[in-house]
């Protein structure tokens, strides 16, 4: 991995939060970006608790330079409480 990342290419941990995919993942990859799993992401205008562990989670990613991107984006509400509420510039629906 170290090779192709100084080949250009980036790196990302996808479904952050779930599965495999865990804090332990930030400690053993050098990542360029993390990608939030869409379960955190889902009507969370709606979810308190869903939002503590995003406001939780972006800090740490600012804090390794990592870019926090929010899978599972469909809705107005959705993109709405991001923008508002985050610092996280990519979205991907």
């Amino acid at each position: 991995m170290p090779r192709l990342r100084e080949s250009g290419v980036r790196m990302s941990i996808d479904d952050f939060g779930t599965g495999f995919s865990s804090l332990s993942s930030l400690a053993d990859i050098t990542a360029d970006e993390i990608k939030v799993d869409r379960t955190f992401i889902s009507s969370i205008h709606e979810r308190p608790r869903s939002q503590g562990i995003l406001k939780a989670i972006e800090p740490l990613c600012q804090a390794l330079r990592i870019e926090v991107v929010a899978e599972g984006v469909e809705t107005g509400e959705e993109l709405a409480y991001l923008r508002e509420h985050t610092s996280i510039q990519c979205v991907q629906g």
